[in-house]
């Protein structure tokens, strides 16, 4: 099963993790979690390509901003939001 560190900001949204192995050509995947679409307005680039702004995003968060992010759940697109603690 995958985890979320506790106490960042994926925490506070609350993304369900994987739960399932797989192998799926060749490569042992975990599976049946969310799919992360979008964080705070930032698409999810397939290849990585994304992941320096999201990571700038979420270093500007301060006590009290709020975090969105958008995930693919039970193949319907479900909006995740939370206010990092004061």
């Amino acid at each position: 099963m995958q985890q979320v560190a506790a106490g960042s900001p994926a925490a506070l949204l609350g993304p369900r993790p994987g739960i399932w192995r797989a192998t799926i050509g060749g490569e042992q995947l975990v599976v049946g979690g969310d799919i992360i679409l979008e964080v705070a307005d930032i698409a999810v680039a397939p290849d990585g390509a994304s992941l320096d702004q999201v990571q700038a995003a979420l270093r500007r968060l301060r006590p009290g901003d709020s975090i969105t992010a958008r995930v693919l759940r039970g193949g319907k697109v479900v909006p995740l939001s939370a206010a990092r603690p004061p």
